[in-house]
């Protein structure tokens, strides 16, 4: 069958299965590594995802506490530099629909994408972005743009103040149907993989009110002045959903909600922004077909966030690397599984999936 007659997001959960292979510690990956100098990057759009970058030599308490999607600034130049030494071009994320259509894949192409506005990405990015002729797009929850921070990073603030055990007896007595670890670090990622829709953020939000401060005076998100700053810097600004939720929860006008309330924001204070979509979390698991076919009759792409290289052209399955705080040799080491997963899956499928 073609791609775009089997479950969507088909592409995306290959891409996912086939890094895993890649990432395991087996033969076939020690292998690899030892071949990779001598294999070639294959052409394409290599899209990159990330989060919060920080200046180690000066930071907020916030930054220290959530390093989990964080990236060190000294580390995202050498990401940077890694692309340009290997004869990677930069491009706007609004520009790369026209080059996929018309199968414009004759380079290697890079963009370089912010998720959740966070406060420290235009200072400790812009010198470095200029130096590579780079302009990035930054996917905006506008939910965030009026003081409300993202639960997660709430949730990392209550565990850097070592209050953790507090909250784990709530979430004890408030969600008894699950079992949740006494060890931290697994607590941590219980809380996001066994969400509760709504009931989850109310929770951490009142806990953080109660028990740290009860207006939160950190900024962690950019706000629409931050926003109109960025757009005559020439960044571009996309749709995140209204509050971050994960869509694969919602029902069908849920969905529509999140994605509508955004948009309606943005219009609202005139913020010009491009007609993408960040899928929340951005796995293949994430999603469902309500967001499909919505995005479908709109004219808006629809970008994941769990590996693989765009050289097809698609419009609800755009794909994108996360990067994390690899150092250069890692983060080289990421870009090439991914080119070779991507290579090795389009081996066997036809030239154009939806």
């Amino acid at each position: 069958k073609r791609l775009h007659d089997k479950e969507w997001p088909f592409f995306q959960k290959l891409i996912e299965k086939k890094i895993r292979k890649l990432n395991k510690p087996s033969l076939y990956s020690r292998v690899f590594k030892r071949v990779k100098k001598k294999k070639e990057l294959s052409n394409g759009i290599y899209i990159f995802l990330y989060h919060s970058i920080i200046d180690e030599n000066k930071f907020d308490d916030w930054e220290l506490a959530y390093k989990k999607v964080a990236t060190s600034k000294k580390n995202f130049e050498s990401h940077l530099e890694f692309l340009n030494t290997n004869n990677f071009h930069p491009l706007n994320l609004s520009k790369t629909p026209d080059l996929l259509k018309r199968k414009d894949i004759s380079k290697k192409y890079f963009v370089i994408t912010f998720d959740d506005a966070y406060t420290n990405v235009y200072k400790n990015t812009y010198k470095i972005l200029k130096k590579y002729d780079t302009f990035p797009t930054i996917f905006v929850n506008p939910g965030f743009c009026r003081e409300k921070v993202y639960y997660r990073v709430l949730l990392s603030c209550i565990y850097n103040r070592k209050k953790v055990n507090k909250l784990r007896e709530i979430f004890k007595r408030q969600f008894s149907q699950n079992y949740w670890s006494e060890c931290d670090e697994t607590f941590f990622n219980q809380i996001k993989k066994n969400y509760f829709l709504y009931e989850t953020e109310k929770v951490i939000e009142k806990f953080y009110s109660d028990e740290i401060e009860k207006k939160i005076k950190m900024k962690v998100h950019y706000n629409l002045e931050d926003l109109r700053f960025l757009i005559t810097k020439g960044w571009e600004i996309g749709n995140h959903t209204w509050s971050h939720i994960q869509l694969n929860f919602l029902k069908n006008i849920d969905v529509k909600s999140q994605v509508k309330l955004a948009e309606n924001f943005f219009q609202k204070n005139n913020i010009k922004t491009i007609p993408w979509l960040s899928y929340p979390n951005g796995r293949s698991n994430c999603v469902n077909n309500y967001i499909k076919e919505y995005l479908e009759n709109l004219d808006y792409y629809g970008i994941f966030a769990g590996g693989g290289i765009n050289r097809l052209y698609s419009k609800t399955e755009w794909l994108r690397i996360p990067v994390g705080n690899e150092s250069k040799e890692d983060f080289s080491n990421k870009v090439f599984k991914n080119s070779e997963a991507t290579s090795q899956i389009l081996e066997n499928f036809p030239s154009s999936f939806n």
